[in-house]
C-alpha cells in the first residue's frame, strides 16, 4: 500500500469534526444576540472543547416551525415566544414549537428559557414534552456550557454507535433509518401539505474500479482507495447533509430540503471532485478513480423511502450503464436522463 497521499487542498484523510447545528427561538433580539455571541465565544468553545456550532435565529412560533422543517441538533427555546413578529408572546406557543421538535426528531435535544422566573406546572409540562433542561434568565454562563457539554457528550455517545469504523461516514443503519425519518415527516393523502414540507433527495455512489485496484495493487490499496472518496465525499458535501457508507465501495448521500436540480447539481460536483483527486493520485497510482453517480428526489413521483432508494438505484446503475463517471437523474416525465442532458454544462453551486 502506497504512503497517506493528501487531498488536492492539502489536508489529510482523516474523519471530519462533527458539528452542531443550534438554533436559538427567542423574540428579544438583544438577547438573541448576546446568546449567538456567547456560543461563538473562546469561553464557551474552550468548554466544550471546540466542537463547531453552526448558529440560527428564529424570532417567533411561525419562524420556528419552518425552521425546524430541517434538522437542529440543539435548540434554545425561550418558552414565551409571539405567533408572529408584532403579537404578544404567549407561554402556549413555545411548547407547541417544543412538541412539534420532538415529533420531527426525537433526537433534537431543546433547552427551554424563560425570563418570568420559574413556574412548576409550566416547567412540569415542558420536561414531560420532551425538554432537555430549563432555565431562567438570568443565567451564569457556566450552567449554560455544562448543559451543552452534556447534550454534546450524549449526542456524541449516540452517533459512535451510528459511524462506519472504516471510513468515519455513518453506517447504514443510521443512512436506513434518516431515509425513513425524512419520507415519513410527509402526510399521506395530503398533496398540499406535501408540497409545503422541503423535499428530500438521495444521492448514490459507486466506485467504479474496486476490483481492478484490489487485483493489481491489492486489498490494502482497495482499502485506501475507498478511505481516499469517502474524505472526498465528505469533504463536497455539507454539514447538513447525511453522509454514509451503505456497504462495500457504495456511498449515500441524503439531502434535506434540495430539489433534484440542486442535488443533480451536487451529485455532479462530488463526482468531478473524485476525478479531480484521481488525476491527481493517477500520478501515483496507473488506474482512474471515478464515480458513479445516481440522483433521485422526494416526493417527485415516489410514494415510499423504499421506491426513493430504488430510483437513485436505477439511476446510479444507468450511469454503470452509460460508461461509468457519470451522473443520472429523473426528467420531469419519469425518464433516466444524463446530468448534461438534464442541465448541460449547468453546474451552478447550490
Amino acid at each position: 500500500m502506497s504512503d497517506l497521499q493528501p487531498l488536492s487542498d492539502g489536508t489529510e484523510l482523516r474523519q471530519t469534526a462533527w458539528e452542531y447545528r443550534v438554533l436559538i427561538v427567542d423574540d428579544d433580539p438583544l438577547f438573541a444576540k448576546y446568546l449567538k455571541s456567547l456560543l461563538g465565544s473562546d469561553f464557551l468553545l474552550e468548554k466544550i472543547s471546540n466542537r463547531v456550532l453552526r448558529v440560527e435565529h428564529a424570532g417567533s412560533m411561525k419562524e420556528a416551525l419552518s425552521k425546524i422543517k430541517t434538522h437542529y441538533d440543539i435548540v434554545l427555546l425561550d418558552i414565551n415566544i409571539p405567533l408572529e413578529e408584532g403579537l404578544p408572546p404567549q407561554r402556549a406557543h413555545g411548547l407547541a414549537v417544543l412538541r412539534e421538535i420532538k415529533k420531527a426528531s426525537s433526537e433534537t435535544e431543546v433547552i427551554m428559557i424563560s425570563g418570568y422566573g420559574p413556574e412548576v406546572d409550566t416547567v412540569v409540562q415542558a420536561i414531560n414534552e420532551g425538554a432537555f433542561y430549563y432555565l431562567d434568565k438570568p443565567f451564569r454562563n457556566e450552567l449554560l456550557a455544562a448543559l451543552l457539554t452534556r447534550v454534546i457528550e450524549k449526542k456524541e455517545s449516540e452517533r459512535k454507535a451510528w459511524l462506519d469504523g472504516f471510513t468515519g461516514l455513518y453506517n447504514k443503519a443510521f443512512f436506513e433509518f434518516s431515509l425513513k425519518n425524512e419520507v415519513a415527516k410527509f402526510p399521506k393523502n395530503d398533496a398540499p401539505a406535501r408540497r409545503r414540507l422541503s423535499p428530500v433527495s438521495l444521492i448514490l455512489l459507486d466506485f467504479d474500479h474496486l476490483k481492478e485496484y484490489n487485483d493489481q495493487y491489492g486489498h490494502l490499496e482497495g482499502d485506501f482507495v475507498i478511505k481516499a472518496i469517502a474524505a472526498v465525499i465528505k469533504q463536497t458535501t455539507r454539514g447538513s447533509d447525511i453522509v454514509a457508507r451503505n456497504g462495500g465501495d457504495e456511498f449515500a448521500v441524503l439531502l434535506v430540503g434540495a430539489d433534484h436540480v440542486q442535488a443533480l447539481r451536487r451529485a455532479e460536483r462530488i463526482r468531478k471532485a473524485v476525478y479531480k483527486y484521481g488525476m491527481e493520485y493517477a500520478r501515483v497510482k496507473d488506474l482512474p478513480m471515478t464515480v458513479s453517480v445516481g440522483v433521485a428526489s422526494y416526493p417527485s413521483f415516489l410514494e415510499s423511502a423504499e421506491a426513493l432508494y430504488k430510483a437513485a438505484d436505477d439511476a446510479l446503475y444507468a450511469s454503470k450503464r452509460s460508461g461509468r463517471n457519470t451522473v443520472h437523474g429523473y426528467a420531469e416525465s419519469g425518464e433516466l436522463k444524463s446530468f448534461q442532458e438534464l442541465l448541460g454544462s449547468d453546474s451552478g453551486e447550490v
